[in-house]
């Protein structure tokens, strides 16, 4: 099982997290004192009320985070949590609208109020900071994942499970010790089910040549292994011979989409 962790303690950036919900609220003060005859306004601690709630909602919603999350970040040095949602762990990006639903989400859960957005933009910077800072990086992955010489294939489902594929047999894995990356337009990939074989897509296909056939089971294979070099597939003919159809179809088996073939020349 993959064991990110979360980095507590102190660190050079608990300086840094109180600079930053110090500098996201302005306290407007007023230069004339208050006489000892005069009645309390009420409206005179107003800003200074709201900025103390803001500052105590923020660092409120940085603690809820680094209790229920592994923070981490990337290879490309974006801030990632690891949250589990009705027991079920998705990577999300922190800048991510989803994670912001989580955060809004969890937040009322807990305390049963809402959090203003200006608390919840400082405590994102907070978190970014601490993901980068005081945590790991750990490499994402896209759709297919090789390590320790097995291969990994995210189904994009809404469970969050992978296909785990040895040279001797595959398995869904509810909880795959890999992190993956996912794009709006991925779609999911069905379950699987044993006992087809690869030559079982000419069905789908209008390719004629044997040759030709062989050439995309290859090429089929290939797109799971991101470090060797493969040739772009391309289908030849004249118009309303398949091709965009037959791309489609390559597309869908390995890396499912919205985002489709509409021509092929």
């Amino acid at each position: 099982m993959l064991d990110i962790g979360i980095e507590r303690g102190q660190s050079f950036l608990d300086s840094y997290v109180q600079e930053a919900l110090e500098a996201t609220h302005q306290s407007a003060k007023s230069d004339a004192p208050l006489s000892e005859a005069s009645p309390p306004d009420s409206d005179a601690d107003t800003p200074s009320a709201d900025k103390a709630e803001r500052r105590n909602t923020a660092k409120e919603l940085i603690d809820l985070a680094v209790k229920h999350c592994d923070l981490f970040h990337d290879e490309r040095s974006d801030g990632y949590a690891v949250v589990k949602v009705g027991g079920i762990r998705r990577t999300l990006k922190l800048r991510s609208r989803e994670f912001k639903r989580w955060q809004a989400g969890t937040f009322y859960a807990e305390t049963g109020r809402a959090a203003n957005n200006e608390a919840a933009s400082s405590a994102l910077s907070v978190l970014e900071a601490k993901a980068t800072f005081d945590n790991r990086m750990l490499t994402l992955h896209n759709r297919f994942a090789m390590v320790d010489g097995n291969l990994y294939l995210d189904m994009a489902d809404t469970q969050w499970r992978a296909i785990k594929v040895t040279p001797d047999a595959w398995e869904v894995l509810d909880k795959p010790p890999v992190l993956f990356r996912r794009y709006s337009h991925q779609q999911a990939l069905p379950d699987p089910v044993r006992g087809g074989k690869l030559s079982d897509i000419h069905q789908h296909l209008t390719v004629k040549s044997d040759d030709d056939k062989l050439l995309v089971e290859a090429w089929l294979v290939a797109s799971a292994f991101a470090d060797i070099p493969r040739p772009i597939i391309t289908f030849h003919g004249p118009e309303g011979s398949s091709k965009s159809t037959a791309s489609n179809v390559l597309k869908s088996i390995c890396d499912p989409s919205v985002l489709i073939c509409t021509m092929v020349l």
